[in-house]
């Protein structure tokens, strides 16, 4: 590091003992390679433009900065997450799955999932339980109510994870769980947990048994711009191979309000039981798998993608009839209940009816509705990786086939022009389209860019609110009456083409009619939006179109 340190100070010294015919030819040789290499990434071609226009007014600048932030995805032939995938795939559930009657003959739905199995997603599967968990400390109970009852493996995957008063909690809790027999993984991405990279954290778990992978820590040499630019934005929870958990709350205090108190974020996240947890699964072993052998040498690769030992409880076999009969379920059932009652004997009490309540609700929404009128839910993940963007064309192809409503939660709203022009265009044919989006942004930046895109859908006929009271994160969709989505992406280019996402989509009315009821409670909080609102000053707009034009970085 001290040899890099001394080279890049001595650069401007070296440099000028060039002589300026060889600067020349140097700079020559640099603009030519640059845009060799734009045009070879097939890039829109009005963005390709942009860059070659940069590379030969601001020449050194500007190559270095496309080179850390504009390759929009990693080579589709990286063999290290290609044979990750592949692994996965081969020890996950089959991607074939016979659909429902209910769901078969409602052939708007069925295209709708088509779309995203196209792009190797894997198809929708039935749940026996699923349950919307509303802000933080609702969602850490639940899930630190299943890791209580786990006996095999609890598998964790975050893009934050902080070291605050939850993340000593949960590292405590997987500690315990480690030390009682079960195995505990843990990932964490470098950039978004940047603490929480550091082994020293993670002492007490390792100590006990358990595995702590970090994806993508960014290395000075060689320096890849990948390790930077390209992040693992999702957050999934697996349990015993049964119960899963995905959405968009992190492990961060600030989205417990009894940490934060008012000013906790509002955040919503999906819990379910059933086959559609076994595909999370493989995406959590598709980025473990890759997580360990991104370093490794390619002449040992075949060692570091070996499955782990017990891989076939990963994927445990699904339950027969109703998934009960021997009663393992509802032990299982019955342990998370305990173990939140215990959680209340330590200072919750005051949840307990919420949680009562929660728990009959799930009940109605899960285990007491006969298989054929069970939700069926898929799960949609991309990344930079693949050229797909499954999650990208799904929110598209719904969008634009939308015929009653299409209702939009999202903390930062910078669409490209595909996705507002189906959003304007579902507006102009009678769509009810809503956006509900903070009233202030956690990001300057982002904030400022998201404002000029809810200025031009205002003019459109789209209904904007501005959620009041606190900061929303929820990232969520409902589409006419039986679909409606919960997950990690963003409406913005880094989710659907920078960031590994994951999203699950809910065929099912009741479900959906739930998202609605939650939307429209939200609404009662939220301001709505007019385009002449709070007429800004000529500066204001100057530095918002600026900020404009970073949207596809952000």
């Amino acid at each position: 590091m001290s040899h890099l340190l001394q080279f890049l100070k001595d650069i401007p010294a070296i440099w000028e003992s060039i002589p300026v015919s060889h600067q020349l030819l140097l700079y020559g040789v640099l603009e030519l390679g640059s845009i060799l290499y734009i045009l070879g990434q097939r890039r829109p071609p009005l963005a390709t433009l942009s860059w070659i226009l940069a590379f030969l007014f601001v020449p050194v600048l500007s190559v270095g900065f496309y080179f850390l932030f504009g390759p929009r995805k990693l080579k589709r032939r990286n063999v290290r997450r290609e044979l990750a995938r592949h692994q996965a795939a081969h020890h996950g559930p089959h991607r074939h799955q016979q659909l429902p009657d209910t769901l078969a003959s409602r052939h708007w739905l069925l295209a709708q999932a088509r779309v995203a199995t196209e792009c190797g997603s894997a198809p929708p599967r039935p749940v026996e339980q699923l349950e919307i968990l509303v802000d933080g400390d609702a969602t850490y109970a639940t899930i630190e109510a299943a890791m209580q009852a786990a006996r095999h493996h609890i598998h964790v995957e975050y893009y934050i994870f902080k070291a605050d008063e939850i993340g000593t909690r949960w590292r405590d809790l997987l500690t315990e769980k480690a030390q009682a027999g079960v195995k505990v993984r843990m990932l964490v991405d470098a950039v978004g947990s940047p603490r929480c990279r550091r082994m020293s954290f993670w002492q007490p778990l390792l100590e006990a048994g358990g595995e702590v992978r970090v994806f993508n820590p960014p290395k000075v040499v060689p320096f890849r711009p990948s390790m930077v630019n390209f992040r693992n934005h999702r957050k999934i929870v697996v349990i015993d191979g049964h119960v899963g958990f995905t959405g968009g709350i992190n492990i961060d205090q600030i989205e417990s309000a009894r940490c934060t108190g008012d000013s906790a974020w509002r955040d919503t996240h999906l819990r379910l039981r059933g086959h559609a947890a076994q595909d999370l699964q493989r995406l959590f072993l598709e980025d473990w798998l890759y997580a360990g052998a991104r370093f490794v040498h390619l002449a040992r690769l075949d060692k570091a993608l070996t499955t782990p030992q017990d891989i076939l409880a990963w994927f445990p076999p699904a339950p027969e009839g109703d998934g009960g009969r021997d009663g393992s379920r509802e032990r299982l059932a019955g342990r998370e209940r305990e173990n939140r009652e215990g959680s209340e004997g330590r200072g919750d009490r005051d949840n307990r009816e919420d949680q009562e309540n929660r728990e009959r609700d799930t009940e109605k929404r899960g285990e007491n509705r006969p298989a054929e009128a069970q939700p069926w839910v898929q799960i949609i993940d991309s990344g930079p990786d693949r050229s797909e963007y499954a999650i990208y064309r799904f929110f598209f192809a719904a969008m634009s086939s939308a015929r009653r409503r299409i209702w939009i939660t999202t903390p930062y709203f910078i669409p490209d022009e595909a996705i507002m022009v189906a959003l304007t265009t579902a507006a102009g044919r009678g769509v009810d389209v809503r956006l509900l989006v903070p009233m202030e942004s956690d990001q300057l930046l982002t904030g400022l860019a998201a404002s000029t895109f809810v200025e031009e859908v205002l003019t459109r006929r789209v209904k904007v609110y501005a959620y009041v009271p606190r900061f929303i994160h929820a990232k969520t969709l409902v589409i006419d009456d039986e679909l409606s989505v919960i997950g990690t992406a963003n409406m913005d280019n880094r989710s659907f083409r920078l960031n590994f996402e994951v999203m699950a989509a809910i065929y099912d009315k009741k479900t959906t009619s739930d998202m609605a009821r939650q939307f429209l409670k939200d609404l009662e909080s939220s301001t709505q939006l007019h385009a002449d609102h709070q007429p800004d000053s000529f500066n204001q707009r100057l530095v918002a179109s600026l900020a404009r034009l970073a949207a596809p970085l952000l």
